[in-house]
């Protein structure tokens, strides 16, 4: 019996690993939703394996290829409130979370929509 739990938990490990290689699961946004600028937003992570005291957060245009730290150094808490600076323009974009002293440890959320208030 303990034989099986233990295989199922390395199987379970390296599942995990297989899924979120980078060691950063952003969780929010999460894609379905579309976020209007001026307002707020949580950013949400998991890491998923290693450590990290501090992590760094970018808004990442896919289209453009451009990244724009949005926060350089913050508690991996793994919940970051976000106010969408009304500089931002609308359009497609990412979350890139990247452990500020390990930078191969990172993440990316889904993309979603960044729409002009009204």
């Amino acid at each position: 019996m303990i034989k099986k739990r233990m295989v199922f938990m390395l199987l379970f490990v390296a599942m995990a690993l297989s899924v979120f290689p980078h060691g950063i699961k952003v969780s929010q946004p999460d894609g379905k939703t579309k976020l209007t600028i001026g307002k707020s937003y949580s950013i949400e992570w998991i890491l998923t394996r290693g450590k990290a005291e501090t992590v760094q957060i970018e808004l990442y245009d896919p289209i453009k290829k451009k990244r724009l730290v949005i926060e350089e150094k913050v508690k991996n808490s793994g919940k970051y409130d976000w106010a969408i600076s009304k500089e931002t323009r609308p359009g497609t974009y990412k979350i890139l979370i990247l452990v500020t002293d390990q930078k191969d440890l990172h993440g990316v959320s889904k993309a979603f929509e960044i729409q002009q208030g009204k």
